[in-house]
C-alpha cells in the first residue's frame, strides 16, 4: 500500500512539473540592417504591448544586429527599430499565440534632413 502511495504521488510530481513545464509565452526576434544589407548594431528596438498600451521591452541589437524579445505574454504588439542616421521604422499588428516564435526584421533606410520627423509604418 506505501508503495502504490509513493509511485501515485512521483506520478502527480512529474505530471505536475509537466504542466509548469508548459510555455504560455512568446518571443519576437530579428534582425536590423540597412538597405544594402550591412547589420545595424546598436539600433534600438522597442516593444510595445498594445493590448495594455505600455513599452513592454527596450533593447538594442548585437554586434550582427540581431535582437531576441524572450517571454512576452500573448496578445498584440507594435515594435519599432531606431539608429542614429536612419529612419525610425515600426511594425504594427503583431499578434502573438502561446509558443509563438514570430520574426520581425527591419531594414532601415537612410534619414535624410529633409525627412526630420517621419517614421517608417508596416503593417505585420
Amino acid at each position: 500500500m506505501r508503495i502504490r502511495f509513493a509511485l501515485s504521488g512521483a506520478l502527480l510530481l512529474l505530471l505536475g512539473s509537466y504542466v509548469f513545464a508548459q510555455e504560455i509565452t512568446a518571443t519576437i526576434l530579428g534582425t536590423v540592417t540597412d538597405p544594402s544589407g550591412a547589420a545595424v548594431s546598436g539600433a534600438t528596438i522597442i516593444v510595445v504591448n498594445t493590448d495594455q498600451a505600455i513599452v513592454l521591452r527596450r533593447l538594442t541589437t548585437s554586434a550582427s544586429g540581431e535582437y531576441v524579445v524572450p517571454l512576452l505574454p500573448i496578445g498584440h504588439y507594435d515594435v519599432s527599430a531606431e539608429a542614429p542616421g536612419f529612419k525610425t521604422t515600426l511594425e504594427t499588428g503583431i499578434e502573438l499565440s502561446v509558443n509563438d516564435r514570430r520574426a520581425v526584421n527591419f531594414i532601415l533606410q537612410i534619414h535624410a534632413l529633409s525627412d526630420e520627423g517621419h517614421v517608417i509604418v508596416q503593417k505585420h
